[in-house]
């Protein structure tokens, strides 16, 4: 799938959007979203296979086997055992922090919590990018949100951009 076509499909808004390496792969680069002392996270939206993807650790609340990298499990059901955004922003948060502690620079994020009848792709990508944004740390540097359903990758797009209007 090409750029343009995924663009259009997906309806996303400006940011910029470029076929990733040549390898047809959907690419979106939202600017900055989180800035502190500790330093910018920047933050990529990708329409692909996280499995797939070049980084330091991997976020996923499933068993997955990489080559290379490190796996971060994020347990995001709550004690009740629902899905909600407050248990995928704490979840997350939490794995956010081990990958600190792997002094990991990139880290991959899915839409947590929208499989398995958890919450919609909105709640998702506004869960996943607040525990993103609320980060504080001194290694993360660039966090890649991918996922293979186009209205999780669309729902990051719609929540950072979203975020660049407040």
């Amino acid at each position: 799938m090409c750029c343009e076509e995924s663009s259009d499909t997906l309806g996303i808004g400006d940011g910029e959007c470029v076929d990733d390496a040549g390898t047809g792969l959907y690419l979106y680069r939202a600017a900055t979203l989180h800035e502190g002392a500790d330093g910018d996270t920047g933050v990529e939206v990708r329409l692909s296979d996280i499995t797939e993807v070049f980084c330091d650790a991997l976020v996923t609340p499933v068993e997955v086997e990489l080559t290379t990298g490190n796996v971060i499990h994020a347990a995001v059901k709550d004690d009740s055992g629902n899905i909600t955004q407050a248990s995928v922003t704490a979840a997350l948060s939490a794995a956010l922090k081990e990958a600190e502690g792997l002094e990991a620079e990139t880290v991959a994020i899915p839409g947590l919590g929208y499989v398995d009848g958890g919450i919609e792709a909105s709640e998702s990508a506004a869960a996943v990018i607040a525990a993103v944004n609320d980060h504080s740390g001194e290694y993360l540097s660039k966090v890649l949100l991918v996922d293979i359903a186009k209205e999780v990758v669309s729902a990051f797009v719609v929540e950072l951009e979203k975020r660049d209007e407040e």
